[in-house]
């Protein structure tokens, strides 16, 4: 009792390391317990809006920022407005909506003010919901893959990037080497630097050199940016993976 009593404390003086923002409907006492146990943080908390007159919180201790789809009209504002308030927090958009979480998915493949939002089934097993948080945690991308129309995903599984689609070369396929889609295929599905290296053979210092290569090539700003458009292109009409 005291320890949660201490947690509440912290929490309350704007330390909490995971930000869910939205209704108690939407994000039931259930999640935030769920994600206190699962992971090693110090606390959750869960506000109905940023402008609701609560605490001010702490930018340094935050690790994730989760908004609930109701907030999906003026989403591109409010996400632009997070940024500058959080500009090193991941910032996710939880939705049970498929329909609208697609067209959301969409709009950010274009409009330069959604890159980066990422997108979290807040209705999908236990298991994988822990799996995409875990993956946000480190700061990694993650995008449903039902979101990008890919096989056998309709139970909002973690998506692996596919291969090429039978004609045509893709963007990729002009602006990377070989090594360079396979390094961004990895990035894609989450994999850290380390991953990376020891599943292609490669050293950690290797493989940084790749992604900022990759990332000044395609013009983007971050590797979840790198990995969203790889998952762009990927949909739009299949990455091709060419072995060395």
């Amino acid at each position: 009792m005291m320890k949660e009593a201490r947690l509440a404390e912290r929490i309350d003086a704007g330390s909490a390391e995971i930000l869910f923002v939205g209704s108690q409907f939407f994000f039931p006492d259930l999640i935030l317990r769920l994600v206190r146990s699962e992971f090693d943080v110090e606390g959750t908390l869960r506000r109905d809006d940023l402008d609701d007159g609560g605490p001010e919180l702490a930018p340094a201790t935050l690790r994730l920022i989760v908004l609930e789809e109701g907030f999906a009209s003026g989403l591109a504002e409010r996400f632009q407005q997070l940024r500058g308030r959080f500009p090193n927090v991941p910032i996710a958009l939880a939705y049970q909506n498929r329909d609208l979480a697609s067209r959301l998915f969409q709009q950010a493949q274009t409009d330069r003010r959604l890159q980066g939002l990422h997108f979290l089934p807040i209705n999908a097993p236990i298991g994988k919901l822990v799996s995409m948080l875990q993956i946000l945690l480190m700061g990694e991308c993650v995008v449903p893959g039902e979101l990008l129309g890919v096989p056998g995903t309709a139970g909002h599984g973690i998506p692996s990037a596919p291969g090429a689609s039978a004609g045509g070369r893709s963007p990729a396929d002009e602006l990377l080497t070989p090594r360079e889609q396979q390094v961004l295929e990895l990035v894609a599905q989450g994999a850290r630097n380390k991953s990376i290296a020891g599943r292609l053979g490669l050293s950690e210092h290797t493989v940084k050199l790749h992604i900022h290569n990759i990332i000044s090539k395609i013009g983007v700003e971050n590797r979840t940016e790198a990995a969203n458009w790889f998952l762009a292109q990927t949909r739009a009409g299949g990455v091709e993976q060419a072995a060395e």
